[in-house]
């Protein structure tokens, strides 16, 4: 600013002593501006530039004489975007006395250069003039000098008291600030010196690198399209390191010239900040919203018309704008029919002018499945308008349901369980555990974790042969991955050990559930006490599956167990087939009755059954014919020291010796896979080995041979499966 009032007074200055001392007009007029206003000696006035060069020119063609001037005294003060100057100086002519010369000029900058606006010279002749006259100018002068003061001093307050900063700032690089009011300083937090000695006056020091560009761009544009005129929002770092945001509205001093601009300068800080936060809270709203299963919608209550937001239209399939939004749901079937009175219910509350109405309803949403939603409509006062929540409640729903099966299913099992249990299977918790106590292990109560307590049940309780089928089924991990492909119940049936040592036959049932809330599964066991209808059931099934003579296998379970064996086994893995024939029944029978051949039959059955493994088939298939199937057999070898086990055995029982009779056997033998794969073959080469031992005299074993078969054979009896084919 220093410098700008130095440059006004050097322009003063200058003019005054082209007109003066120079005498010449011309250069005198380059220092006004072409609209300025002159007041000369003898209250001579001039508005304008020409009418001064007319008033100056007279007086010099009057007296071309020049003047000396010297003990000048300028006093200038900044004046809005001007200079206000008060001049006094002593000025005269050869052989003349000297003469005060007093002039107040007002200067503004154009084009880089201070001009004068407006000038008022006063010129004394002492000698030409009476005291009282002089004292009359003085006070006149002094007069003019404080109204002046006083207009400098209130365009000064009203420049200050813009809400805002005003200042010219020139057309460069750095955006340098040439005068500027006290509020343009406040904004940037700094003095005027400090803003020339920390930045040299160069606004564009203090703003984001990233402003800059939009800045310029701005006044571009206005250059670009003639208006001068611009207006834009940018951002400084203050003295302090803090930040400002600004509105900027310019005019271009001379738009189509490089040369400087004018500006106005509003902190909108706050405004942004409120704008920032309004977006956050909005923001805060969406991303809150997008995370529930919320959706908000607009309604017209009079035209009876829905905004339906982008979420809804996806899930359900609308338009975005639905006319008459009621009706319309329901006959595009969305609205499942059993709830349409409650949704045509709350419509009708929100119409007559309640402030809020809900339903729950039941929707078919776009793909075709069935949505819960809870419905909020809440009418905008005086606005016609009512803003609609449509919340997902499908979980509670579910999560009701679920609650409801959980307790048919507790009220269910209680009503027959000996044991009951409640688990959670996915966090390995037992959370309950009761029953009878004659059937439930001790300590069991206790235990903490589903592996433990299913290894406790395992060991104290399940019967030693169904201990592994048992925790296979309900072991943790199955049981997950069970429910994972679909299952939501495991049943095994098996044998108890009670607390007293008894073995009963139990029903283990667990049912599983999702937790609609954490996704856990839980798993409701109950155990039910079945042995009486089990032991019903095994009775009766031993009934059809044995021989009820020898309670071996009979005819057609023989076969059945023969050939599964042969369908799930390795075509490798090697079995023998023997058929067995009693030598000497027929004798026995007509010699000592029926009933001591029946009693002899039912001794070589468990002869039979003493020589072979449990998992080895032994089945009575006709009257005095016996099949057995050895399984996984090591070699031939084998075989036949089995058969010689079976000889031994039969000719020597205890049954022969009380009656005192000798009966032998006969026995055929066929391997699988050499001589059969299928149990047709097996049996039918088994046969024709037996009738070869036999045609040799009987009471030997031998194997198949294919030389012995010469296509004629005849079974001995018919399979099942020939059997049903004839029926």
């Amino acid at each position: 600013m220093k410098k700008a009032l130095e440059e006004a007074k050097g322009a003063l200055a200058d003019m005054m002593r082209a007109y003066l001392v120079e005498r010449d007009v011309e250069s005198a007029l380059r220092y006004v501006t072409e609209d300025v206003y002159s007041v000369g000696p003898g209250n001579e006035t001039a508005l304008g530039k020409a009418a001064l060069r007319t008033q100056m020119q007279r007086a010099v063609e009057a007296d071309p004489r020049p003047y000396e001037l010297h003990d000048a005294h300028f006093t200038a003060k900044a004046m809005g975007t001007g200079v206000l100057i008060l001049c006094r100086m002593q000025a005269a002519r050869p052989s003349e006395a000297e003469q005060p010369v007093f002039q107040t000029a007002s200067l503004q900058k154009e084009q880089g250069t201070y001009k004068i606006g407006m000038l008022h010279t006063s010129i004394a002749h002492p000698d030409k003039m009476e005291s009282a006259e002089a004292a009359s100018l003085r006070r006149l002068i002094q007069e003019k000098d404080a109204r002046l003061e006083r207009v400098i001093q209130t365009l000064q307050h009203l420049s200050n008291s813009i809400p805002g900063g005003v200042g010219e700032i020139a057309l460069d690089e750095g955006f340098t600030l040439i005068e500027g009011n006290e509020a343009l300083y406040e904004l940037y937090g700094y003095t005027p010196q400090q803003l020339k000695d920390e930045l040299g006056n160069r606004l564009a020091a203090a703003m984001p690198a990233e402003e800059l560009p939009v800045i310029r761009e701005a006044v571009e544009t206005a250059r670009r399209e003639k208006s001068g005129l611009f207006e834009v929002e940018s951002r400084i770092i203050r003295r302090d390191g803090s930040r400002a945001d600004l509105l900027i509205r310019g005019a271009l001093l001379r738009p189509g010239h490089d040369e400087s601009m004018r500006c106005v300068m509003m902190d909108i800080t706050g405004r942004k900040s409120a704008e920032q936060a309004l977006r956050l809270s909005e923001e805060r709203f969406r991303i809150a919203l997008s995370k529930t299963s919320n959706t908000v919608f607009d309604y017209d209550i009079a035209r009876k018309q829905v905004e339906w937001p982008k979420q809804a239209m996806e899930a359900f399939g609308l338009p975005q704008h639905m006319e008459n939004s009621p009706e319309t749901m329901v006959k595009m079937g969305i609205i499942d029919p059993a709830f349409t009175d409650e949704w045509y219910k709350m419509w009708r509350h929100i119409g007559a002018g309640a402030k809020t109405a809900t339903c729950v309803v039941k929707m078919r949403s776009a793909q075709g499945s069935s949505v819960w939603n809870h419905i909020t409509l809440t009418a905008l006062a005086d606005a016609g308008r009512a803003i609609g929540i449509l919340e997902d409640v499908t979980r509670q729903k579910e999560r009701e349901v679920r609650y409801r099966q959980r307790e048919q299913y507790r009220k269910a099992m209680l009503t027959e369980a000996v044991v009951y249990l409640e688990m959670n299977v996915s966090r390995n918790q037992v959370e309950l555990c009761q029953g009878e106590w004659e059937y439930l292990p001790p300590d069991a109560e206790h235990a903490q974790s589903y592996d433990a307590l299913l290894a406790l049940m395992a060991d104290a309780a399940v019967f030693p042969q169904d201990r592994e089928a048992y925790a296979q089924l309900y072991g943790r991990q199955h049981a997950l991955s069970s429910f994972e492909a679909g299952a939501t119940e495991l049943r095994h049936e098996h044998r108890w050990i009670r607390q007293d040592g008894t073995v009963r036959w139990v029903a283990n049932t667990m049912h599983m559930l999702q937790d609609v809330d954490t996704g856990d599964i839980r798993g409701f066991a109950y155990i039910r006490d079945i042995d009486r209808q089990k032991r019903e059931e095994l009775a009766l099934r031993y009934r059809s599956e044995r021989d009820a003579l020898t309670g071996l296998y009979n005819k057609r379970q023989t076969e059945q167990m023969i050939k599964r064996i042969l369908q799930s086994e390795a075509p490798d893995t090697g079995h023998a087939f023997f058929m067995i024939d009693l030598d000497h029944l027929k004798e026995v029978n007509d010699t000592c009755g029926h009933m001591a051949g029946d009693a002899l039959l039912a001794d070589c059955a468990k002869q039979l059954s003493s020589i072979f493994r449990r998992d080895d088939i032994i089945g009575r298939i006709g009257g005095d014919e016996f099949v057995v199937f050895v399984r996984n057999i090591v070699s031939p070898e084998f075989v036949a020291d089995k058969a010689g086990q079976i000889g031994a055995a039969l000719s020597q029982s205890a049954e022969q010796a009380r009656m005192g009779v000798v009966c032998t056997c006969s026995v055929g033998a066929a391997l699988y896979p050499q001589d059969g794969r299928s149990f047709e073959q097996l049996y039918q080469r088994a046969d024709i080995a037996l009738y070869e031992a036999k045609r040799r005299g009987r009471n030997l074993f031998v194997f198949y041979d294919s030389s012995f078969d010469d296509g004629q054979w005849t079974p001995q009896w018919r399979t099942a499966v020939d059997s049903e084919r004839e029926k």
